[in-house]
């Protein structure tokens, strides 16, 4: 199951074929932010879930054409990066260990 957001940030099950808006369900999780709600989401999971499964049999997919999809991160607080995913075919004699950029 994708979560991500659409339109003016507003919560959905992203499928193949497009979303399924699934405000009503989390709206009591509502903090002001986009990601303070998905945070309370992924912390709810295994709560949602039989809600949101229901969801996704039930309830009518809005096309992707119709909708404007968001970030399914809004605003991150960091960004990882590692060297190694830039030198994988490049031989480098002598080898050195990875190293993060923070």
């Amino acid at each position: 199951m994708k979560i991500g957001f659409y339109n003016d940030f507003r919560p959905c099950i992203v499928t193949d074929d497009g979303i399924i808006d699934i405000t009503n369900e989390v709206k009591h999780m509502d903090e002001g932010s986009p990601q303070l709600l998905l945070e309370g989401i992924i912390s709810s999971f295994e709560e949602l879930r039989p809600k949101l499964e229901a969801l996704q049999t039930s309830s009518k997919v809005k096309p992707l054409k119709d909708i404007r999809l968001r970030a399914r991160v809004p605003r991150p607080g960091k960004v990882l990066c590692g060297n190694g995913n830039y030198m994988e075919y490049v031989p480098i004699d002598p080898s050195t260990p990875p190293c993060l950029i923070l």
